[in-house]
């Protein structure tokens, strides 16, 4: 029993990067989102804004819902 919390407390790191992965997999659709509509978003600023005109983070409704 002794070694067992030993070994625990030798191997802390290991713990903290489960926890830091297990975390990181529970955002990263959130994570992926942000950044994909900052890329976006960038890409789309370099339009003329004569010719465009950018509306960003629009949620458009398709189908019925009740």
């Amino acid at each position: 029993m002794n070694t067992f919390i030993e070994t625990l407390k030798s191997t802390w790191y290991i713990w903290v990067l489960v926890l830091a992965a297990g975390i990181f997999k529970l955002f990263l659709p959130r994570i992926k989102g942000f950044f994909g509509e900052k890329s976006v978003a960038f890409f789309l600023s370099r339009l003329d804004p004569a010719k465009y005109k950018v509306i960003n983070n629009i949620m458009l409704q398709a189908g019925q819902h009740r």
